[in-house]
């Protein structure tokens, strides 16, 4: 009887140690460290900035599709840039530097000239258009016009204007033979064309 009784408490204890002994099902909490962040997937309808280098921007979509824009620096824009088409009215020539002494004989300063063509199919009437030399002296065009595909030379000195020969009736010579820069402008001021040159020894006309 003793031993049966045994038998039973021994067994009892048994399934209790096994009750005890068996694992939790509920979920233990992991600790994630502070400094770390999980990151979330984003949407298809969002799009995420990605960090660009300066002058340029950068933007990917979520769904995989990618978009760049990219400033492209002023220096470099001029070489992309489209030529600009020759203006139909623009300079030529010039003789900048008048042959022989600069004795500012009538002869000599009229010896130093530039000169425009009209390129189109229509006469230019040319009233209130200027030339401009980089030290701000300027020449501004009376009741003249340039026929199509002809020239007209601004000379320097003294004379009476022609239909193909105008007189800046200067002193003294307008065009720098160390280097200068022609500016044509329209009556509204805007600039229409340029025509410069640096230094070269015994070089005395250039093309524009």
């Amino acid at each position: 009887m003793l031993i049966m009784l045994f038998t039973a408490l021994l067994a009892v204890t048994t399934t209790e140690s096994a009750v005890l002994a068996a694992p939790s099902t509920e979920p233990v909490p992991l600790a994630v460290p502070a400094t770390e962040s999980v990151p979330l997937a984003a949407s298809e309808a969002e799009s995420v900035p990605l960090a660009a280098p300066e002058g340029e921007s950068v933007l990917v979509a979520a769904s995989g599709a990618e978009s760049v824009s990219s400033a492209v620096p002023a220096a470099e824009s001029a070489l992309w840039a489209a030529p600009t088409a020759e203006p139909l009215l623009r300079f030529d020539d010039t003789q900048y530097d008048s042959p022989g002494k600069d004795d500012r004989s009538a002869a000599s300063l009229n010896a130093e000239w530039i000169r425009l063509i009209n390129t189109g199919k229509a006469p230019v009437r040319l009233k209130g258009w200027s030339v401009e030399e980089s030290q701000g002296r300027v020449y501004t065009f009376g009741n003249v016009v340039i026929p199509a595909n002809r020239k007209i030379t601004l000379h320097t000195g003294p004379g009476a204007d022609t239909a193909t020969d105008l007189y800046w009736n200067s002193g003294n010579y307008i065009w720098n033979n160390t280097g200068d820069q022609a500016t044509l402008r329209d009556p509204a001021g805007r600039v229409h064309d340029l025509c410069g040159w640096g230094y070269l020894n015994g070089r005395t006309h250039v093309p524009c």
